[in-house]
């Protein structure tokens, strides 16, 4: 599993100044952004 951009998303979204909602956005994004990180390194092929 891919844990940078949550964790970036994390720190992101509580700095943010939003509250809880900026941190669930931020790690909802990390999410995506750990996502397609996967998809590029795995050759377009998605594995878990």
């Amino acid at each position: 599993m891919r844990y940078w951009g949550k964790l970036l998303g994390l720190i992101i979204g509580s700095f943010a100044g939003i509250g809880f909602w900026g941190i669930v956005i931020g790690v909802f994004l990390g999410h995506l952004y750990d996502v397609q990180r996967s998809k590029l390194s795995y050759g377009g092929r998605y594995n878990r």
